[in-house]
């Protein structure tokens, strides 16, 4: 279940619920789940040379990319998001 308003612009709401295909890879540019500190989050996952580029999809709250090195073990690739689910 999403919390947050961070993919609000690619019409992921905060409460809804994501479709997930389990991967541990994922092209560039998809919007994909990780797992950082414990803590899943859903953003475009963009994999560069030597770190993994996590970008939010909300204008207007300003969020910035995160960049994490493509070393460190406190981030794991769970899957590419297929489908978004919310109630009406």
């Amino acid at each position: 279940r999403v919390a947050g308003d961070s993919m609000v612009d690619e019409g992921i709401m905060d409460g809804d619920f994501v479709v997930v295909e389990p991967a541990s890879t994922i092209k560039n540019g998809r919007i994909g789940v990780v797992m950082l500190d414990d803590e899943a989050t859903v953003k475009r996952i963009y994999v560069q040379r030597n770190r993994i580029a996590l970008k939010s999809a909300n204008r207007a709250a300003g969020y910035r990319t995160r960049y994490i090195k493509g070393t460190d073990r406190r981030i794991r690739i769970i899957g590419r998001v297929t489908g978004c689910l919310r109630a009406i």
